[in-house]
């Protein structure tokens, strides 16, 4: 008789594991799914309440014969806040007006400052004096939500 080969391990052989069961597969794919709609629900949440601040500043001159001027033009819906100064320290009429020429902040002073929520921009800022000429710094910023 012819002998046979025998395997190099000696004892039963050991069978191979079982495949994963169905319902332990689409578990983890349900539990992968939700955990990235909540990253993606948390995301757009974040983008629509946390707002982005922007910055401005001008620099504007009035005489006795023309207003000092300048257009600002913040988005709808944003929140406005700033400063105005006369650089000289004499007072000064300051103004805001809308697009349809619609004051939004008035003051006769040489500082002050404003907030107010953009609804219908652009908007101007105008300074008024009646004698000589005066500069007038104005600086703030505006906040919205990033969507």
């Amino acid at each position: 008789m012819a002998a046979t080969p025998q395997s190099a391990t000696p004892g039963p052989p050991v069978p191979e594991p079982a495949p994963p069961k169905p319902h332990h597969r689409t578990r983890n794919i349900a539990i992968a799914v939700a955990v990235v709609v909540v990253v993606i629900v948390v995301a757009l949440v974040c983008l629509y309440t946390i707002p982005i601040s922007t910055s401005y500043s001008y620099t504007i001159t009035a005489t006795a014969t023309s207003y000092g001027i300048a257009t600002f033009s913040p988005p709808s819906g944003a929140k406005v806040s700033g400063t105005f100064t006369s650089t000289d320290g004499s007072s000064i009429g300051f103004e805001i007006l809308d697009s349809n020429h619609n004051p939004v902040f008035l003051d006769a002073s040489n500082y002050g400052s404003f907030s107010f929520t953009a609804s219908s921009p652009p908007y101007t800022f105008e300074a008024i004096t009646i004698i000589l000429s005066h500069t007038v710094d104005i600086s703030g910023h505006y906040s919205q939500p990033y969507l």
